[in-house]
This record gives structure tokens, C-alpha cells and sequence, in this order.
């Protein structure tokens, strides 16, 4: 695979992360405060958060989640993968159930 051509599924992240990124510098101009605050109470560098800002890929998760913190947006993310509102993880879920009944190592 070339450098050019990109795996299956990644240039929909890059695009996640644009969108995420976006959004976060727009929260943060919103309330009328600089990266270097933001950072700062984010526990990150100001290169960081520019890096999230900007959708680089390679930031922790861990940073976006300080930031949002740092925001006073962390309720937003409560929700972001819970189980109820995961209707395709539903069916997987009945076979893991299925899985610990059984026990790993059963063929069913």
C-alpha cells in the first residue's frame, strides 16, 4: 500500500477528527478563551489542544476528554457509547450472554 492510498476506514476517521476538532475550537471561541487557558486546565500543552483543534491524528483520547472537561462539556460525553443507545452492539450482546452461559471454550 502506498503512502498515498490510505486503509479502509481512515480517511472517515481524519474526517471524525476535523468534525470533533472543529467543534471543540468553536465550544472554546464560544466562551471567549484562549487555547493557552483551555490548555492549561486541560493538564496539556497549547500545541496539543491545537492539534485536537486542527483533527491531527495521534492525540490521545484522554486529551480530548481534559479539554472537554476543561470546557464544562464532559455530560456530552456520558452518553458516547452507552448501551442503550447502541442498537447494532445489541445483537453481539446476546451472544456474549450466550458465550458466559456456555463458557468460552463451548461450541453452540
Amino acid at each position: 500500500m502506498s503512502e498515498e492510498e490510505e486503509e479502509p476506514g481512515l480517511d472517515e476517521v481524519g474526517e471524525q477528527l476535523r468534525t470533533i476538532g472543529k467543534r471543540i475550537g468553536y465550544a472554546r471561541r464560544r466562551r471567549g478563551k484562549a487555547q493557552r487557558e483551555i490548555a492549561y486546565y486541560a493538564g496539556i500543552t497549547r500545541l496539543t489542544l491545537s492539534r485536537i483543534e486542527n483533527g491531527a491524528r495521534g492525540v490521545a483520547f484522554s486529551s480530548y476528554l481534559a479539554v472537554l472537561n476543561a470546557l464544562q462539556l464532559q455530560d456530552m460525553v456520558k452518553d458516547f457509547v452507552a448501551p442503550e443507545r447502541d442498537s447494532r452492539g445489541e445483537a453481539f450482546g446476546h451472544l456474549h450472554q450466550k458465550r458466559a452461559y456456555f463458557g468460552k471454550n463451548d461450541r453452540w
